[in-house]
């Protein structure tokens, strides 16, 4: 039987957009230079660990607010939080935008599995679907995205 996390003992460090932002144009110039179907498939595995440090730092920081929403630190934390999804989102999507129109697309699907694959196209797909939503429901339905 496994023991018991401390959850005091989880840590994440917080993010800088600049930092971010530099880790994923090394992940661009890398899919961009790979040669061999491994090379690109590592650059992937490269961008889904950057992808889940991300995502544990915000679950982490909401967490935290959450247990005690009276914490200055814990709003401060989440403010920077909710202040930086929006820029880290775009750096997101930017890269699955890459890779959807990668002329090595059929080739990631084939080395990565179809479904991994697709879970990059859904995401696309569903954030469009979610962000035309947003602005039908403001009476903007004029834009386009």
């Amino acid at each position: 039987m496994q023991a018991p996390v401390d959850f005091a003992e989880i840590t994440a460090e917080t993010p800088t957009l600049s930092t971010v932002t530099a880790e994923y144009q090394v992940i661009q110039m890398q899919f961009n230079q790979a040669q061999t179907s491994e090379q690109r498939k590592s650059v992937i595995e490269q961008w889904d660990a950057l992808r889940r440090r991300l995502s544990t730092w915000k679950e982490l920081t909401r967490l935290h607010f959450h247990q005690d929403t009276q914490n200055p630190e814990y709003k401060t934390a989440l403010d920077y939080c909710s202040e930086l999804s929006p820029s880290l989102i775009a750096l997101e999507v930017d890269l699955k935008r890459q890779l959807i129109h990668s002329r090595d697309r059929a080739e990631l699907e084939k080395s990565l599995g179809r479904k991994d694959a697709s879970r990059v196209y859904c995401v696309m797909r569903s954030r469009r679907f979610c962000i035309l939503s947003r602005i039908s429901a403001l009476g903007k339905s004029h834009l386009s995205i």
